[in-house]
């Protein structure tokens, strides 16, 4: 089908580049082009710039799982 992109192996993004995003992004690049450097879809960079802005972190949040099975005692 022409116009039809196919998709790409799903794999989450590295701190590495979660860090790069977050610099490009806060040097005024738009989202198409940060986009592009780091080749990601502008998805997964809306997706990290707004947890930065909303949060004010790029860190996925680890563990949190563990520590309530481990608190109760499962």
């Amino acid at each position: 089908m022409p116009g039809k992109r196919a998709r790409r192996h799903f794999s989450q993004l590295s701190e590495f580049e979660r860090g790069l995003i977050i610099g490009m992004k806060t040097a005024g690049w738009s989202t198409r082009r940060v986009a592009g450097q780091v080749n990601r879809s502008e998805c997964a960079v809306r997706n990290c710039w707004k947890q930065w802005t909303r949060e004010g972190t790029h860190a996925r949040k680890t563990g949190s799982d563990q520590e309530d099975h481990e608190e109760r005692g499962s």
